[in-house]
């Protein structure tokens, strides 16, 4: 499987929606980001079209920023 294939199929709707619920079965708790279910899915809504442009185009960067603020 190619790297875009791969990417393509993580970003799918549908494994996306599963990946969230077993988090949230799971009673995930914030990850390196520091981010809650709760603040990654607001943060997802709101971001979340051009994270995937980014992705697919192998440009994305973690937001550090949100790295310092939890430590």
């Amino acid at each position: 499987m190619t790297k875009e294939c791969l990417m393509e199929a993580i970003l799918q709707p549908i494994n996306l929606q599963n990946a969230q619920d077993a988090v949230r079965r799971n009673k995930g708790c914030a990850g390196i980001d520091g981010r809650s279910i709760a603040e990654t899915e607001q943060h997802w809504q709101q971001h979340g079209p051009e994270i995937e442009v980014k992705l697919r185009a192998g440009s994305y960067v973690f937001d550090c920023y949100l790295l310092s603020r939890t430590q």
